[in-house]
């Protein structure tokens, strides 16, 4: 039975791993491995709650808080289960970032908006300056 296991990078890609045990990489067979064409991990959730929040040294409850309070939307499975991308856990970097700093997650909301306009509006600039 094939299983996927999205988070495991060996150089680049999704991997199938052809074994009996979908428990990390254990049991992995190196002759058995098969690449899947490049998949961009920037918006495609490919992390699991838990991997997510000890790449970002947060409790899981927090991400889910977050979730709530509408400062990222992580990709769900078709059972519900979140997946977050590389962009989500970039995102969450910031938010520890702005509540260290000592903002509300009010203050965290409105601050990742005005980024999130900021960006826009630069990207919008560069493109008008490329027509002229």
């Amino acid at each position: 039975m094939y299983s996927v296991v999205p988070a495991l990078r060996i150089s680049t890609g999704w991997y199938i791993f052809n074994n009996s045990r979908t428990q990390g990489v254990q049991g992995w067979i190196p002759g058995r491995v098969e690449r899947f064409p490049e998949v961009s991990k920037d918006n495609h959730g490919v992390y699991s709650i838990s991997v997510t929040a000890r790449m970002v040294g947060m409790e899981q409850h927090n991400l889910r808080q977050y979730e709530s309070r509408g400062l990222l939307e992580p990709d769900r499975t078709s059972g519900g289960t979140r997946l977050y991308s590389d962009r989500d856990v970039a995102v969450l970097r910031r938010i520890g970032d702005l509540l260290a700093e000592g903002l509300n997650l009010a203050g965290v909301r409105l601050v990742l908006q005005l980024e999130a306009r900021n960006r826009q509006l630069t990207h919008q600039v560069r493109r008008l300056q490329d027509r002229a």
